[in-house]
């Protein structure tokens, strides 16, 4: 009997197109909404996620915050949500790439996962 399937992490993009207040480099952006994950997949079907958690990115400079995880979970049920300064938590020091969404520690110019510029 051969098994197909394991456990592995996932990232995806939420739908949220509003505008904040960059803390880092002061320019008004159409912020980024992150979720990641874990999921067990069968055959290469996902059967179930957990371990999830949101951070906003601000395309502007690249820099990325933790959000809160109820208005993480609001924004993935598809509610209208409004993200102030108070939601977000503190940067973090690694950046993700805008193309494949992985995590970029360092002075990179070019993601090394996908060749994006970051």
């Amino acid at each position: 009997m051969i098994f197909i399937g394991g456990i592995a992490d996932g990232i995806r993009r939420l739908a949220y197109g509003k505008k904040l207040y960059c803390r880092f480099c002061g320019r008004e952006t159409e912020i980024e909404v992150y979720m990641t994950y874990l999921y067990f997949s069968f055959f290469f079907i996902p059967l179930f996620k957990w371990n999830k958690r949101f951070f906003v990115v601000f395309p502007c400079c690249g820099r990325q915050c933790d959000l809160k995880q109820e208005k993480g979970l609001a924004i993935l049920r598809g509610e209208d949500v409004e993200i102030t300064e108070w939601d977000l938590g503190e940067p973090s020091a690694a950046r993700r790439c805008p193309g494949c969404g992985a995590k970029i520690e360092g002075g990179f110019r070019y993601c090394p996962n996908c060749g994006e510029k970051l």
